[in-house]
């Protein structure tokens, strides 16, 4: 029988019982059973970074490359396969089996509803999995083991249009997405990460009536942060500030988690941002500083174990895309350090996901 603790322990926290060798999470007012395996204390160690874009001239690129890597050991991506089509500006997020990949748009800027998935496992190409409720880019979103929600961003054609609708899927199906809720206001650009009760998402800027996709600076950039309750349908709840020391650094930053800590990185700060800031997930507090990245970036990807943060490729220059991947460990402050590099470089949100971010 699962009894509440003597001491408080923060929501979200999560136990191996020997007893009954059984994984639990801690809900509030109780432990609830989250695995019947063996556990992994580091979590999952595959990460991915699915598409983006870049401008290595005076065209657009789109990617539909896979790259994958090994978490828990430094050295370069390798491939994993292909999403359906070249996509950039698309968001991710995962169980401990699939990857969900959603939104997003082309080279020519068209936008999307399809959402793709992949067995994070077996290495291939990804898989039609069903469509969104509206065509999205620069979409965030947070996952547990079982319900991925996906929100906020922008309708870049005809005419740019910020959003702030909330929609759901069940990980281990295929289908149509369904409606969870709105945020409190419209987000672009914004970050976001999740334990597996709650998803945060976090800055961004919104338009009242639009502005153009690639001047952020003519809307209002969000300095605090927004809740949900991944279990239970409904409107995100605003909470909190964020910790910023440069203009527009709210915008264009990149967040992972693991159960109990997030962190964003990056952003956009004329002209890039380097910083590392972390928020307690089960306290819903002010975002706290954490240190540095090892290069400074915008547009970058970001994925986790329940041990390290990753993040890659991110733009640096006139949208050309990066190959340098860094990454930190979540419980302790500090800067970020080199890990590797992809195989292909990329910014414009090759989105993340890994077998240890919503799974864990």
């Amino acid at each position: 029988m699962s009894l509440t603790p003597k001491t408080p322990i923060p929501e979200g926290a999560i136990r191996y019982n020997t007893d009954s060798n059984k994984m639990e999470l801690w809900n509030g007012q109780k432990w609830m059973i989250v695995s019947t395996s063996s556990p992994n204390l580091n979590g999952g160690t595959r990460g991915m970074f699915h598409g983006g874009g870049a401008n290595p001239g005076s065209d657009v690129v789109g990617y539909n490359v896979i790259q994958m890597i090994n978490i828990s050991s430094q050295g370069d991506s390798t491939d994993f396969g292909d999403l359906l089509n070249p996509t950039q500006y698309a968001g991710a997020c995962s169980s401990r089996n699939r990857s969900i990949i959603f939104g997003g748009q082309t080279p020519s800027a068209n936008p999307q509803d399809v959402i793709q998935f992949t067995t994070i496992a077996s290495q291939g190409n990804s898989q039609d999995f069903g469509n969104m409720s509206e065509v999205i880019a620069s979409s965030k979103s947070a996952s547990n083991n079982t319900r991925a929600v996906m929100g906020s961003g922008y309708n870049p054609s005809p005419s740019f249009t910020s959003k702030k609708f909330l929609d759901f899927i069940t990980i281990a199906s295929t289908g149509n997405a369904n409606d969870f809720g709105d945020l409190a206001r419209t987000r672009v650009q914004c970050f976001s990460f999740g334990s597996p009760t709650r998803g945060i998402w976090g800055g961004g800027y919104y338009t009242n009536n639009g502005g153009a996709a690639s001047s952020p600076y003519a809307g209002q950039q969000i300095d605090g942060l927004s809740f949900i309750t991944i279990a239970s349908t409904g409107d995100a709840v605003e909470y909190g500030d964020l910790v910023y020391t440069g203009t527009n650094a709210q915008i264009r930053g990149a967040g992972c988690s693991n159960s109990t800590r997030g962190l964003k990185a990056g952003g956009n700060s004329n002209p890039y941002y380097g910083e590392i800031h972390s928020f307690n997930i089960p306290s819903l507090g002010n975002g706290v500083e954490f240190g540095d990245l090892n290069e400074s970036r915008e547009f970058m990807g970001a994925t986790a174990s329940a041990v390290r943060g990753v993040w890659a490729g991110g733009n640096a220059g006139p949208y050309a895309g990066q190959v340098s991947i860094q990454y930190a460990q979540i419980a302790t402050e500090g800067d970020a350090v080199d890990f590797g590099d992809l195989s292909t470089g990329v910014t414009r949100y090759p989105s993340g996901s890994s077998n240890g971010h919503g799974g864990l």
